[in-house]
């Protein structure tokens, strides 16, 4: 039997994956809309339009499962990415081909992070294994955006123009696809094993309904229901503040606090790398305590963070006050990495549904948080100003707060029957 590693070929696309949610989309595409157009609006909408895409989460984990095309629809996501970028680069007004852009980028990040995680607790796989294949696999989210973030900022340096960055960056994720289809193979026999009940570890969840499936796959059960429910609301909440960040920070920073953009992207690289620790350490709590401490952690700290730059968005500017918001902001970002090796587990187990279909509904929550985050962001900017774009954040944050109560009680009842939410394997 091919022994089992924390690392696999596969996870280095989520470089790739990081440096375009984490630098490309939030560096580049909000100054150029802005710049072309002269409206903050234009840039949520397209924002939003790019997160309305992020709905189809659902759907694609469908599919998937039902074809048992995890690869397919996988590398398709990379690609959907790399022709989004090639048309930035062919609408030179940003009025025609941007929102065919926006739902291209939508939908390919949330087909890869569906499928992505659904490799991973729908493995098969031992809980400690899982939780050091996540640990890797965001590791390399949070890498690509410290690599993304540092290139930005080369290529500012360098005078190269933002059409050229965009050509570039479309190249770059292309090879990814090619490079995806060749590497995925591994991940998904497992999880088609682990579907048909293979020895190999129980699973989180019900059978995976498709082809390799069908027999197994008991009656779905309602998703839908608390506490679920509260997982689904906390994120769709804290998705609209985090939204405000990746769509307007490149407006936000220079126009509130007098932050340059060469300083923003620098930023925005330091956020990945220290993005590093905080996915490593919540790796190896999940591994230790369940997914409920760094999910909870993760939650409240943002919502303090985000209330916070809001409030020193009052203060008259300088230095200290630039710096603080750097601070925070890195606050923010930073301490929204402790969710993404715990929510996957979350979602898998408060659902009692498979994971690819769990996390497919969980990334729907926040696709639509986003979609109300980015448009609501873009239209506050223009009537009001950037300081309230900040307090629409902090209230959204805020509000996730409130369901973290009722998540963690869940979990903690979760783990202590934990073998009730596993498949046994078939001997």
């Amino acid at each position: 039997m091919r022994r089992v590693r924390s690392f696999e070929p596969w996870m280095i696309s989520n470089l790739v994956s990081g440096a375009v949610m984490g630098a490309f989309v939030v560096l580049l595409i909000p100054p150029f809309i802005t710049e072309v157009t002269g409206s903050a609006a234009r840039v949520g909408v397209v924002f939003a339009v790019m997160s309305l895409a992020g709905l189809t989460g659902p759907a694609v984990a469908r599919v998937a499962d039902r074809f048992d095309a995890h690869r397919v629809v996988y590398t398709a996501a990379f690609a959907a990415m790399a022709v989004a970028f090639a048309v930035l680069a062919l609408d030179v007004t940003a009025e025609i081909y941007s929102p065919i852009a926006g739902i291209l980028l939508g939908a390919g990040i949330s087909a890869k992070a569906v499928i992505g995680s659904g490799f991973l607790v729908g493995s098969g796989l031992p809980e400690a294994m899982q939780a050091r294949q996540l640990t890797v696999f965001n590791l390399m989210i949070f890498g690509g955006q410290l690599v993304g973030g540092l290139l930005v900022t080369g290529l500012h340096l360098a005078g190269m123009s933002t059409l050229t960055q965009f050509w570039l960056v479309a190249a770059l994720i292309a090879a990814a696809a090619v490079f995806t289809w060749f590497t995925t193979a591994l991940p998904e026999s497992r999880l088609r094993a682990a579907a048909q009940g293979e020895p190999g570890g129980a699973r989180v969840g019900v059978a995976v309904t498709g082809p390799a499936g069908a027999a197994h796959a008991p009656a779905r059960p309602r998703m839908l229901r608390s506490p679920f429910a509260a997982l689904i609301a906390a994120i769709a909440f804290t998705a609209i503040g985090m939204s405000v960040l990746s769509s307007q920070i490149a407006n936000i920073l220079p126009a509130v606090f007098s932050i340059s953009a060469t300083t923003t992207s620098v930023l925005v690289a330091t956020a990945g790398l220290l993005g590093v620790p905080a996915v490593i350490v919540s790796g190896v709590w999940l591994g230790r305590s369940g997914a409920a401490p760094a999910l909870a952690l993760s939650l409240v700290v943002r919502a303090a963070g985000f209330v916070l730059l809001a409030l020193i968005g009052l203060a008259a500017g300088g230095p200290a006050v630039a710096s603080l918001a750097g601070v925070l902001y890195l606050v923010v970002v930073v301490t929204s990495s402790l969710q993404r090796s715990p929510l996957p587990r979350a979602a898998a187990l408060l659902s009692h549904g498979s994971p690819s279909e769990a996390n497919g509904l969980v990334n729907a929550a926040g696709a639509a948080g986003a979609f109300i985050g980015c448009l609501g962001a873009g239209i506050i900017a223009e009537a009001w100003s950037y300081e309230a774009v900040l307090w629409f954040a902090g209230a959204a944050a805020a509000a996730a707060a409130l369901f973290v109560p009722s998540i963690v009680r869940a979990l903690r009842r979760s783990a202590g029957d934990d073998a009730v939410h596993a498949v046994s394997p078939t001997p």
